[in-house]
């Protein structure tokens, strides 16, 4: 029987590492990217932010520099981050985790809450700040969400183009959000494999990308990383030949076992 075939569009940077996941299963592999990421370099606030917040491994590279011009920015600057392996990289970098990474940003801000992290004062006003902030305003990059007063600790949230969705969630449990342009994703035209329906998609910017190309005869087969992709693949008019998979873990590890239960 021949091996299926699934095209590695992503994490930009780790195409190989799920590709060997994938073949660990048994299945052949294309790589090709289907976005970019650009860095970009923003103004460190001030005063220092009270704390960190990054929900993208992309914001890496812009955090890195301000390391590298001025170590004391991140020395011990407490952080909370999506991902093991953007924990683990800002812990290189001097700063110090309040929380173990979390899967995805949901997971993130459930833990801020579950761990009574968010201001006392968030509680009376949630629901007036979040009616703050209608559909589709999203604040200007480089500068403070507004606010009506002090909301508790200042946090430095770096962010991509396509999203500032966690500085607005943060802002709306009372705290005084500092958003950062930090990156920007750029859709790239690969030509899709030949004969290759299965797709690993990791970020709703590669979702879009996807559906800018043809889909095979009967649609794609996509596989998310994890639940933010996997609502951009369900909200998008995608040619799918069926719902989308969610990797268990957004890991190599998490698409061997996908695969493998594929059979």
């Amino acid at each position: 029987m021949k091996p299926r075939r699934l095209w590695i569009s992503g994490p930009v940077g780790r195409l190989e590492e799920y590709a060997a996941a994938a073949r660990a299963a048994g299945w052949e592999t294309a790589l090709a990217p289907l976005i970019e990421i650009a860095p970009l370099d923003f103004d460190w606030p001030s005063p220092a932010p009270d704390w960190l917040c990054v929900a993208s491994a992309s914001a890496l590279p812009a955090l890195t520099r301000h390391a590298q011009t001025a170590p004391d920015r991140l020395a011990g600057l407490p952080f909370a981050a999506v991902g093991e392996r953007t924990s683990a990289a800002l812990a290189q970098l001097g700063a110090h985790a309040l929380l173990p990474a979390s899967e995805d940003a949901q997971a993130l801000l459930s833990k801020l809450e579950r761990e009574g992290l968010t201001p006392p004062q968030a509680g009376g006003h949630r629901s007036e700040r979040r009616a703050s902030s209608a559909p589709g305003t999203t604040p200007p990059p480089n500068a403070p969400l507004p606010s009506r007063s002090a909301l508790g600790p200042r946090v430095l949230v770096p962010h991509g183009d396509r999203s500032s969705a966690l500085a607005q969630t943060l802002f709306a449990l009372g705290f005084e959000v500092l958003p950062r342009l930090a990156y920007q994703n750029r859709a790239l035209h690969p030509a899709p494999p030949p004969d290759t329906a299965w797709v690993l998609l990791a970020s709703p910017s590669a979702v879009d990308a996807l559906a800018r190309l043809p889909a095979p005869p009967g649609g794609w087969l996509p596989i998310a990383i994890g639940p933010t992709t996997t609502r951009r693949i369900l909200d998008l008019p995608l040619s799918s030949a069926a719902p989308p998979r969610s990797l268990p873990s957004p890991t190599p590890r998490g698409l061997t076992e996908l695969l493998h239960a594929q059979g």
